[in-house]
């Protein structure tokens, strides 16, 4: 990968003007030295001209298009103005811990009469209009929230830049060692007492350098300066995050989740899927009786199956077959509708008679 450098102000002129300048020839001449490579863009700029900003932005992505080339940008310090427009030119966008993009509407010196700062007005909105749609296209900014960003002038911190899709990523870099071990023979007969004190000092004293560091889920770190390296993290401890207190919750690798206020560690949350002892038992005797009930019910179940068996084998030896042939019901007696009806009117007179 090769390596240029955007450090300074963008200017206009074609001229040397030596470090603390970059223009569009500058980079043009370090990108000729690439050889179609893949770039890494270093940018520690407070801004500058707009049109040249454009220009390199352009130069860089013509040349990764012409040699399929991979652009890199890494942010120093300070990338400002229309330095952030040449950062979006990475298709990797790296931040350094400490860097805020700084956004902000157009500005000029001029002078004239009022239909000249009219024009000048009109062409400073066409500015912002043309950096925000950059902006948009590079981001999950809105045009509305690139536009209020810039007149707030706004410093955007490395972590807001990620979240937005202004940066890519923050860089990672490895912490200095404050220590590096080594034993001390206190037997040694060469050693006399006066170099063993000494050094037993020192290595006291060192010792308090020798702090825990955690590493988080999502690969920063949490550094506990109270706690020696083989130290237990606990309620009760302090960190650091970044150099300053940590505050809030950092989930772990482990998953568990640690809560700090003001610099103190206060809670630690278990991992989600983590079960305490106390749980597992709670859920083993649960379990238990749930087999227990379902045991339980399978034996009443087999014992009133086999008594309806019996049942039913005693049913069958007791009852008699159906008898194969009806007997026919007796036949009713014929009655003589006129011999009823005499024997009524007879007994009906003998009645009146009485």
């Amino acid at each position: 990968m090769h390596e240029i450098k955007i450090y300074g102000e963008i200017i206009p002129f074609e001229d040397d003007f030596g470090s603390g300048y970059v223009n569009l020839s500058n980079v043009q001449e370090q990108l000729s030295k690439a050889e179609g490579k893949d770039i890494l863009v270093k940018i520690r700029s407070f801004g500058g001209d707009v049109e040249t900003g454009f220009s390199i932005y352009n130069e860089l992505r013509r040349y990764a298009k012409e040699n399929s080339a991979k652009i890199s940008t890494l942010g120093e310090g300070q990338v400002a103005s229309i330095a952030t427009v040449i950062f979006l030119a990475g298709d990797e966008r790296v931040l350094t811990g400490h860097t805020e993009p700084f956004v902000h509407n157009a500005w000029t010196y001029t002078e004239g009469d009022s239909k000249r700062l009219q024009r000048v007005a009109l062409e400073l909105n066409k500015c912002n209009e043309q950096i925000a749609d950059h902006y948009v296209i590079h981001t999950d900014l809105t045009k509305e929230e690139a536009l209020a960003l810039m007149e707030n002038e706004t410093s955007i911190t490395a972590e807001e830049a990620v979240k937005m899709r202004f940066a890519t990523s923050i860089e990672e870099v490895l912490r200095p060692v404050a220590l590096k071990r080594f034993s001390i023979n206190k037997n040694d007969d060469k050693m006399n007492k006066k170099t063993q004190t000494l050094l037993n000092k020192a290595m006291q004293f060192l010792k308090g350098f020798s702090n825990k560091v955690v590493e988080t889920a999502e690969g920063t770190e949490l550094d506990f300066p109270d706690l020696a390296d083989d130290g237990v993290i606990e309620v009760g401890v302090k960190a650091t995050f970044d150099g300053v207190d940590a505050e809030g919750d950092y989930v772990m690798l482990s998953g568990e989740t640690y809560t700090f206020v003001g610099g103190e560690l206060t809670v630690i949350t278990p991992a989600e899927d983590e079960m305490t002892m106390e749980d597992a038992k709670a859920e083993i005797a649960a379990l238990t009786e749930q087999l227990e009930a379902v045991t339980n019910k399978a034996v009443d179940l087999d014992t009133q199956n086999k008594v309806n068996i019996a049942l039913i084998a005693n049913f069958k030896a007791s009852s008699k077959p159906a008898p194969k042939e009806q007997k026919e019901a007796p036949k009713a007696k014929e009655v003589n509708p006129e011999t009823t009806a005499s024997k009524a009117v007879a007994n009906f007179n003998k009645f009146k008679t009485k």
